[in-house]
């Protein structure tokens, strides 16, 4: 056993491994990501993302959806907009704003 693997035991204890097998069959699996245009473009309606940074150490989250449930459409808006904005705009909003283009995806339509 490497010292690596014991301090983990010591750290974790010896049910650490088998928690993660049973929370990854339980149907966990790790956030789809979006970093571009056109991953964004290929999430279907409703589909939910979220942009989450900090700035000045204070978390910030944005939201966007793609179609409104009340008003229908395919682009994205945030949940107070009415109007809604094609992908490309979403990512330069995101830049002018100097933000990471990094989109958690919440919802998959």
């Amino acid at each position: 056993m490497s010292a690596r693997d014991e301090l983990t035991m010591l750290i974790l204890g010896k049910t650490a491994p088998r928690a993660a097998d049973a929370i990854l069959a339980s149907g966990y699996r790790r956030p789809q990501q979006v970093t571009t245009v056109e991953e964004l473009d290929a999430l279907p309606l409703r589909s939910i993302v979220a942009l989450i940074s900090h700035s000045r150490n204070v978390p910030m989250v944005i939201v966007f959806q793609r179609g409104s449930i009340e008003f229908g459409g395919d682009g994205w808006c945030t949940p107070e907009a009415v109007g809604q904005i094609p992908s490309e705009a979403v990512f330069e909003f995101i830049a002018l704003n100097g933000y990471p283009t990094v989109f958690t995806v919440l919802h998959a339509g």
